[in-house]
């Protein structure tokens, strides 16, 4: 099955990232597959501005299968309060598919290149203190 750009109609190099739902109800339907090109467009028409790590859903796709995650990330500025849990929650889950990925065998160096954005990333300062919950 191809996957084509709803917008252009052409078999995009690259989807878009997957963004969190008000971004993506602004710019798109529901159901809607655009390709990185048209989402950057329709992101500097809609909102006049670029794509933002902000706009960008905490997710293993954002992580392995798309360049976006390291094009926008503020590698140098903490994140919002409650950001930085997602996004770690979401490279457990993209090492835990990649790892048990059969296709891992076609692309090896997706294991290394995710674990090396995780050391980077888990290192990462907060905005704001994380709340430990009492288990008790």
């Amino acid at each position: 099955m191809n996957i084509r750009c709803d917008r252009c109609g052409r078999e995009p190099d690259e989807v878009a990232p997957m963004l969190k739902d008000a971004i993506w109800r602004q710019i798109a339907r529901k159901n809607e597959t655009l390709c990185k090109t048209c989402a950057h467009e329709v992101i500097r028409r809609r909102f006049g501005r670029e794509l933002r790590f902000a706009d960008l859903l905490p997710c293993a796709f954002n992580i392995t299968w798309c360049s976006a995650f390291e094009e926008l990330m503020p590698w140098d500025e903490p994140f919002p309060a409650g950001e930085l849990e997602r996004w770690q929650r979401a490279f457990a889950t993209a090492e835990r598919l990649i790892g048990n990925r059969k296709a891992m065998e076609e692309a090896p160096q997706q294991r290394p290149r995710c674990r090396r954005k995780w050391e980077r990333f888990s290192s990462r300062p907060c905005a704001a203190p994380r709340i430990r919950r009492s288990t008790g």
